[in-house]
């Protein structure tokens, strides 16, 4: 993996309802939900980044075990009928939202099987919080898990806002 600048030029959104819909609380369920999904479909997961990562100053930052809970999930994509009539009723969602800026990325995939989803992630999120305290890389707000469906498999990126 490398610790790269993302430059999003566009906002991205996603829906609540729809996360809450598919029944994804945790990410083991999102990436469940993501690898059953049709081609683009997303789930997001936010945590607050003090709720993952401790920071010291002589060993540098490791990440939480266990993962807590993500404090705010949104999905796109999702094949669900109560969906795509909710969206046709013009009924409003609350979405989450990724604007336009630069980021902190690393992109992955998933561990293969029946690996430990939670200590998987741990290890991906702590190696991230190095990497940026390694770089010096400044970055701010919270840590967003962004599962992708492309290509036929589940994209795995970790990004957080630079500075």
């Amino acid at each position: 993996m490398n610790l790269l600048t993302l430059n999003l030029n566009k906002p991205l959104a996603w829906s609540r309802t729809a996360a809450l819909e598919a029944g994804i609380t945790s990410p083991s369920t999102a990436l469940a939900a993501v690898a059953a999904a049709p081609e683009d479909a997303e789930v997001v997961l936010f945590w607050n980044w003090e709720d993952m990562v401790s920071e010291t100053e002589d060993d540098g930052p490791a990440a939480a075990r266990p993962c807590p809970a993500p404090a705010r999930i949104g999905a796109t994509g999702l094949a669900s009928a109560s969906l795509e009539g909710s969206a046709v009723a013009g009924r409003a969602e609350p979405t989450e939202r990724l604007e336009p800026g630069r980021y902190l990325f690393v992109q992955t995939r998933p561990p293969a099987g029946d690996a430990a989803i939670g200590g998987w992630l741990a290890d991906t999120v702590e190696w991230f919080a190095r990497e940026a305290w390694w770089t010096k890389a400044k970055a701010s707000g919270p840590l967003i898990l962004r599962l992708v469906h492309e290509d036929h498999q589940t994209a795995v990126q970790l990004l957080r806002q630079t500075e």
